[in-house]
């Protein structure tokens, strides 16, 4: 009796960490299709950037210059405002993962705490 309830548990152990594994590869998967289109994205931006630094450097008028230097101030705060909304999502994300491995853990113990009583009434 006490070796057919190891297996159920080890069995149910194997089925729950086969369908974790399966999710937290879907969500990999997701969060690395997110992080490569934010990056491919920062690179066309970076790319517009620097086309127009040329445009600038043969400035001729104050202002224009200044106009064109306060755009690419924007057009810069707007790409550093992406790249750190990216890294908040990315460090939520960690948490996320680490707290659930945290509970898979906690609930692991508790279901050899379990078992082990049961053995042991037996």
């Amino acid at each position: 009796r006490a070796d057919e309830a190891v297996g159920n548990v080890l069995i149910d152990a194997n089925d729950a960490e086969m369908r974790r594994r399966r999710v937290e590869t879907e969500v990999i998967l997701k969060t690395r299709q997110h992080v490569d289109y934010a990056l491919t994205e920062g690179d066309v931006v970076n790319a517009k950037i620097e086309e127009g630094w040329e445009v600038l450097a043969t400035t001729k008028r104050p202002e224009e210059l200044a106009e064109g230097l306060q755009a690419k101030k924007e057009e810069c705060l707007v790409l550093d405002l992406a790249k750190k909304a990216l890294m908040k999502e990315l460090g939520l994300i960690l948490q996320k993962r680490d707290e659930d491995y945290t509970k898979q853990l906690k609930s692991n113990v508790e279901d050899v705490g379990a078992t082990l009583t049961a053995m042991k009434a037996e």
